[in-house]
């Protein structure tokens, strides 16, 4: 019997939270990383659907700003980009700045829906880092809200 999606991602942010708490424990990564969120709350994330995020986004007032990350996300290469990528995109002069201000959407869209991950990106976003620096790999249940919304046009995920 196959898996659907959101099995295969609870199992991949299992495997990701295990991971990164073995090498937490043995101090390879800095305890003040902030990216340990436990299963309970993955599970929960991974619950939401399309429906629950655009009824979260639609309750929020969101400023220009807030949608035009969410936007250049959305419209990443397989929806996926780095903090540095983020910033200059909408002219940060810092990848801090990006951090700053998604992580503050992600906190408020957390709190419309009941929910604080220690990380508030989790909300939007899963992580990889294959190299450098981390990247963002925007929630499929989010980019569906954001296309039911009108927000932004249907497209294929393309390759990097």
């Amino acid at each position: 019997m196959a898996q659907n999606n959101a099995q295969i991602d609870c199992l991949i942010l299992d495997e990701f939270v295990d991971d990164a708490q073995r090498k937490l424990e043995k101090g390879m990564i800095p305890r003040d990383l902030g990216l340990i969120t436990d299963k309970k709350m993955l599970a929960a994330l991974n619950s939401l659907t399309a429906a629950d995020f655009a009824a979260a986004l639609e309750a929020l007032p969101l400023h220009k700003r807030d949608l035009e990350m969410l936007q250049t996300h959305y419209h990443a290469t397989e929806r996926t980009i780095t903090a540095t990528e983020m910033a200059e995109a909408l002219g940060f002069k810092r990848f801090g700045a990006a951090n700053l201000h998604y992580g503050t959407l992600a906190q408020r869209i957390g709190e419309q829906l009941g929910l604080q991950p220690e990380t508030s990106l989790f909300v939007l976003a899963t992580f990889d880092r294959p190299e450098g620096e981390w990247n963002w790999i925007m929630r499929q249940q989010v980019a569906e809200a954001l296309e039911k919304l009108g927000w932004v046009g249907r497209q294929k995920r393309g390759k990097k």
